[in-house]
């Protein structure tokens, strides 16, 4: 269980997050919503590592988190795909993450192949990326954060660029990862693209919390700054 209690965090003048407290259970499919500036990419940030905690804490099991231990347990998906985008072909680009971890060449060709087959990448694998659909290189960003096999997959908009074919194909592979155990956090203003699968809805306003339960319930709320 990871839980973020009291969290805030400020930029040069404004307030991004103010004491945030939220719980992310294992196995969770959960959306993290809200209008632009409320903070969901801070908090997707900072649980990734890839900000300080500045003010609270964030534990898992009960044993509070470094940021370096953040970076071990959580795999960071960014807006646009290509930023993430690393190597000449897809297995490249799949395999880079896992090199740097020091993983043996033989046991890393047995997880590329792996992950490039759940993705239904493996076609794929020896082609440029930046000659893939917008649907596939969404896939591939996923992919090379994925193999890692982090405990929690952040994803900040993933299908924002994304059209209904390529929305339909990010959503096949974010269920097989969560049906395969891993906790899927997605920050997003469109709720109707995950109702098949999300479970809880977390809603963002000024850096706080002022929503937590299921997306029927959040559905059914009169919050209307983000497309149900």
């Amino acid at each position: 269980m990871l839980q973020v209690v009291n969290l805030s965090f400020q930029y040069k003048i404004d307030k991004a997050l103010d004491r945030v407290n939220l719980v992310v259970h294992d196995g969770d499919f959960l959306l993290l919503t809200g209008a632009n500036g409320s903070g969901k990419t801070t908090l997707l940030k900072i649980l990734a590592g890839l900000l300080p905690v500045q003010s609270g804490e964030i534990l898992f099991d009960g044993k509070v988190l470094s940021q370096n231990d953040l970076r071990m347990l959580c795999g960071y998906v960014f807006h646009n795909p290509v930023n993430q985008i690393i190597g000449s072909t897809l297995e490249e680009d799949v395999a880079f993450g896992l090199e740097n971890m020091g993983v043996p060449r033989s046991k890393m060709h047995e997880q590329v192949t792996e992950i490039l087959e759940i993705f239904q990448l493996s076609q794929l694998k020896n082609e440029d990326p930046m000659s893939l659909s917008a649907g596939q290189a969404q896939k591939l960003a996923i992919a090379s954060v994925a193999v890692l096999k982090p405990k929690y997959l952040l994803l900040d908009e993933p299908t924002s660029m994304l059209d209904d074919l390529g929305c339909h194909q990010v959503n096949q592979v974010l269920k097989a990862l969560n049906q395969m155990g891993m906790s899927i956090v997605i920050s997003t203003h469109e709720i109707y693209q995950f109702t098949d699968l999300a479970r809880r809805v977390i809603h963002l306003c000024r850096g706080t919390v002022d929503f937590d339960g299921s997306i029927d319930e959040f559905i059914s709320s009169p919050i209307d700054d983000v497309e149900k």
